[in-house]
């Protein structure tokens, strides 16, 4: 953290309190953000971007506004908390409003890793560079990107709650594809620390699924038996997110609704192999050590064996029904069951292996409804063995039945596409009755 950031949030504070402000949190984030994107077997763009933002709120009432700016001279700071305090003031009444939390103590989130901050321009070329060479070596070509994200920031408010984190990660994922287009294949890995990902693993992956999707047999519409790699329930995961909120679900609106206002919490509504949890400072995927109002984040079990646990509650709900607010760091996690993909597979008389999903689109809220398409090699599975490549389907499916529908689960991999402040760890699932609606012809 730089040197004088404490001062210069309390410095913020104290300006918007002297505008007029009643209360007021200042966030100061020093971020830098490195990336190389490849196509064509070659680097086609590599940066790296460093930002230091000051983001600062207030209240007068129930009056609220916030902006942000990147000149931390004192004038600067100045201009910010007098054009936030005015921009209140101009405000409409927020009934919703609820004041900034009382002093907190935040939890150590281990979200730094020093590998992943000290990477440079030459680490990432090396790290890319066994993909690049895995496709030539195949007759393929690669196209893809690696991302480095570093985040250092303080957290003020004027209730007193103070608060720090270090934030890395690492991302590099690949596209594979043969060169006539007829087939493509995909992996990619994350996490916090630079040993999380491994580009020969990635390389070799994505190789293998592209050369082995040859002359794919149609197979007809219905529903199937799937094991889906951790990348492509991932990609059906941010629907259920959504959908666990308290207040949707006692208004009637969700997957999660009772009669009389009252929600499905203390159902057994799912396998009992499902475990859903949210915890900052879990190893794979930390989360912030602060959450809505400068609450410190707290572990939150949302299912537990099966049975809904708890649903996501804002301060504003909660304080409406009497109740604790939940604060949960961001993110989400699928406990596994410690099977590895190919122990799941082994587990399938007949079905599909689905290993990535992409365009998923909500349908139905009241059953987190999905449709979306498979792609980058799908293959049927036979006596417990891969059996050949099938045509790619598009799909209509229940995230609250797939998850009912679960046999199996495998180890936990952080899922590609988080941020900083959180992010996804799902296994690959054995799931019974995935409902395939159509066949596909794109690749």
């Amino acid at each position: 953290m730089r040197t004088g950031a404490k001062e210069l949030c309390a410095r913020a504070l104290k300006a918007a309190r002297s505008a007029g402000a009643g209360e007021a949190a200042a966030l100061l984030s020093d971020r830098r953000d490195g990336h190389l994107r490849f196509a064509d077997n070659g680097p086609t763009t590599s940066a790296e971007v460093q930002r230091s933002t000051l983001s600062l709120s207030a209240a007068i009432g129930l009056r609220h506004a916030s902006g942000s700016t990147e000149d931390l001279s004192p004038s600067g700071v100045q201009r910010l908390a007098e054009d936030v305090v005015a921009r209140a003031r101009l405000a409409p009444e927020d009934p919703e409003y609820v004041p900034e939390a009382p002093p907190q103590t935040y939890p150590q989130v281990p979200s730094y890793d020093l590998g992943a901050a000290s990477i440079d321009p030459r680490t990432r070329a090396a790290l890319v560079k066994p993909v690049l060479d895995a496709a030539v070596q195949n007759d393929l070509v690669a196209a893809g990107l690696l991302r480095n994200d570093l985040v250092e920031e303080i957290r003020l408010s004027t209730t007193g709650s103070s608060g720090t984190r270090r934030a890395t990660r690492v991302e590099l994922s690949a596209t594979l594809r043969r060169r006539d287009g007829s087939a493509s294949g995909w992996a990619g890995s994350a996490g916090v620390h630079l040993s999380d990902v491994d580009p020969q693993k990635i390389a070799a992956r994505a190789a293998q699924k592209a050369t082995a999707w040859r002359e794919p047999r149609e197979l007809p519409p219905g529903a199937y038996t799937v094991v889906l790699e951790a990348g492509a329930l991932g990609a059906l995961f941010p629907s259920l997110r959504m959908s666990i909120d308290a207040r949707s679900a006692e208004e009637g609106r969700s997957a999660f609704s009772a009669p009389g206002g009252k929600s499905r919490v203390g159902e057994a509504l799912f396998s009992p192999v499902v475990t859903l949890v949210s915890d900052p400072q879990d190893p794979l995927v930390p989360g912030t050590p602060w959450s809505e109002g400068g609450l410190a984040a707290r572990r939150v079990g949302y299912i537990q064996a099966g049975m809904l646990r708890e649903l996501h509650r804002s301060r504003y709900w909660a304080r409406k029904t009497g109740t604790a607010p939940t604060a949960d760091g961001g993110t989400l996690r699928l406990v596994g069951g410690g099977l590895s993909l190919e122990e799941l597979i082994g587990k399938v008389d007949r079905g599909l292996l689905v290993t990535r999903i992409w365009y998923v689109r909500m349908l139905d809220p009241q059953r987190i409804g999905v449709t979306g398409l498979t792609r980058d090699a799908t293959f049927l599975i036979e006596g417990g063995r891969i059996a050949g490549a099938v045509k790619n389907f598009r799909f209509n499916q229940s995230i609250v039945d797939l998850l009912r529908d679960v046999v199996a689960l495998g180890r936990e991999e952080a899922a590609l596409g988080g941020e900083l402040s959180g992010g996804l760890a799902l296994p690959p699932a054995l799931v019974k009755d995935f409902h395939m609606s159509s066949v596909s012809e794109a690749v």
